[in-house]
């Protein structure tokens, strides 16, 4: 029987049924989560052949300890996955530690993480991007600006979701933001675009394959001129919070799919 180790099962609600139907395909799934034991839902738990409990899923060593755990008691990892774009980096690295070559691996990350490395990819395929520059100093974002015209969407190269992305709309607010922004964390400059967002996503087999797909459009609100989205669905799919600024904080990238961002 070959082993899945399922990262943070009970993380969105709806997970334990990847679970299901990992059992139901001869999987034995193991668990590793923050959440205690006697907290996950039953169904979660008819699905799981073990479970551990680690206090930060973020913490490497434990991670790595839980797995080796289940290596002794069950044998070789076949399969580790969070299947949650905020532990990316983490599932790649506990990849490496255990010689996993399904999944991806951490050379494989930049190019997925980063959003000016993925651009190129993008063009070289002849699909358009929005036009950009790593964000350095007030004269070269100025001069970007001056090119693409205000406003201008900023937001960490390296980030998920919509975290920590704003708009400005002026040389005063671009300077304001160079005032504040750390430069330990590279951040992106874009053309802003406005537009409709449209999502396609399918569950595609090992032979390329189509079992499934689904087609969301994403639809426009706006929030003081500075952020859109469909508040009630945040609240219900992700519990972000949206503080005063008008910057949207999320704490992973789980937005519901008629959540959007306009106007940012």
């Amino acid at each position: 029987m070959k082993n899945f180790v399922f990262i943070s099962p009970n993380y969105p609600a709806n997970y334990w049924q990847f679970c299901r139907a990992l059992k139901e395909q001869g999987f034995r799934v193991l668990g590793i989560g923050d959440a205690p034991r006697d907290s996950l839902d039953q169904q979660l738990l008819e699905q799981l052949s073990d479970y551990q409990q680690v206090s930060a899923i973020d913490c490497f060593e434990e991670m790595q300890a839980a797995v080796a755990r289940y290596v002794d008691a069950y044998g070789p990892v076949d399969w580790l996955e969070s299947n949650n774009e905020y532990w990316l980096g983490q599932d790649a690295r506990l990849r490496s530690a255990f010689h996993l070559e399904s999944g991806f691996q951490q050379e494989d990350l930049p190019t997925i993480r980063s959003k000016s490395l993925m651009k190129p990819i993008y063009q070289q395929a002849g699909i358009p991007v929005a036009r950009y520059h790593v964000v350095d100093d007030f004269k070269h974002c100025a001069a970007f600006a001056a090119e693409v015209g205000y406003p201008v969407v900023v937001k960490p190269d390296n980030g998920h979701g919509i975290t920590d992305a704003c708009k400005l709309k002026n040389d005063a607010e671009l300077e304001a933001f160079l005032k504040r922004w750390d430069p330990a964390t590279p951040y992106l400059m874009e053309e802003f675009v406005r537009g409709e967002v449209n999502a396609y996503d399918a569950i595609i087999d090992e032979n390329g394959d189509f079992h499934r797909a689904a087609r969301g459009r994403e639809h426009h609100l706006r929030r003081g001129g500075n952020a859109g989205c469909r508040r009630g669905d945040l609240a219900k799919h992700s519990g972000c919070v949206w503080p005063s600024g008008g910057v949207l904080r999320v704490p992973v990238a789980l937005l519901a799919p008629r959540c959007a961002v306009s106007d940012l």
